[in-house]
């Protein structure tokens, strides 16, 4: 999987990783993304989009399978999340960070604001289809 993921990205093509649960989609996807930091120098942003009961677990895998990756946590309150964007986004010219994990709904309430970044790339965790 990820040997046809590192493949189709070379030439600009779609992926989808379309398999059983629990086969390791997603330290696939993780380190897909940690190969395109190392190997391709493509530093993101990087935009993964999971639903919010498994957030938790795509942190871990981020902290174990690409530790330096500056991944950010987008979710909260209004509030909060405009934090984020104040003190975390940096100039969209030079964004401080290189994976965005949020969720779909975060996505749509906050739609001006990321709309306005330019991604790198984009991983969709199924369960948000």
């Amino acid at each position: 999987m990820f040997l046809q993921m590192r493949s189709v990205t070379i030439s600009r093509l779609e992926v989808e990783a379309d398999d059983q649960m629990g086969l390791g989609k997603t330290v696939q996807s993780v380190a897909f993304l940690s190969w395109l930091f190392h190997a391709q120098q493509q530093y993101g942003p990087f935009l993964v989009v999971v639903p919010l009961s498994t957030m938790g677990a795509w942190q871990m895998q981020f902290a174990k399978w690409a530790p330096d990756l500056n991944v950010i946590c987008y979710m909260g309150s209004a509030k909060s999340r405009e934090v984020i964007r104040e003190f975390e986004f940096g100039p969209l010219k030079n964004l401080r960070f290189n994976v965005l994990l949020t969720t779909y709904e975060f996505i749509l309430k906050d739609r001006q604001d990321l709309g306005q970044i330019k991604w790198q790339s984009l991983a969709v965790d199924e369960v948000c289809l």
